[in-house]
């Protein structure tokens, strides 16, 4: 006869749980995994960090640079003015003079029967304007003015026949030179 003891419950022994292979392996490739993650998350941290404030260094020099830029701007604006003023001043003092050369140069070489009525300039040019009794007394004062180390170009743009007080015959003339510096 078979003999069941009612008063304690029958209980089986357990046998140990053993983790399998694949589940270890599977849960050291995630911890593997979040670390490397972790630490590639941190390590990007850092060069955006790295990054963000040289970015910062480099717009604060861009500005100062632009402001050096913006000072040799005007400083070369300046520089420029003041080239185009000494120019401008440069070529007055050497213009000065020249009234003074075509008048001595007139001066030494206008005959006696030639006398001027007026001296004007345009531009780089001066016209001479004047009376003489003959064509040649016209003639010997341009080839005198030739002579002269100052003046160039000389031409004769016009010689009229007139009559002055309706008795005496003229000849109204028109010289154009320039004038060396």
């Amino acid at each position: 006869m078979v003999r069941i003891n009612l008063i304690v419950p029958y209980r089986k022994k357990r046998k140990p749980r053993i983790i399998p292979g694949p589940i270890i392996l599977l849960v050291a490739t995630a911890v593997v995994s979040l670390g490397a993650a972790g630490f590639f998350w941190v390590s990007l941290e850092n060069k955006i960090k790295t990054l963000s404030d040289e970015k910062s260094i480099a717009e604060r020099r861009l500005v100062e640079l632009k402001k050096k830029i913006k000072e040799v701007d005007n400083y070369e604006k300046l520089n420029k003015t003041i080239e185009e003023r000494v120019n401008v001043i440069e070529k007055l003092g050497k213009e000065q003079n020249v009234p003074l050369y075509l008048l001595g140069e007139i001066n030494r070489y206008i005959p006696e029967r030639v006398w001027l009525s007026k001296i004007k300039s345009e531009d780089e040019w001066f016209y001479v304007e004047g009376k003489s009794f003959t064509n040649s007394d016209i003639s010997t004062f341009v080839e005198n003015l030739r002579k002269s180390p100052y003046l160039m170009d000389i031409d004769v743009e016009s010689s009229v026949q007139t009559h002055l007080l309706g008795k005496i015959i003229v000849y109204d003339f028109r010289i154009a030179c320039k004038v060396k510096v």
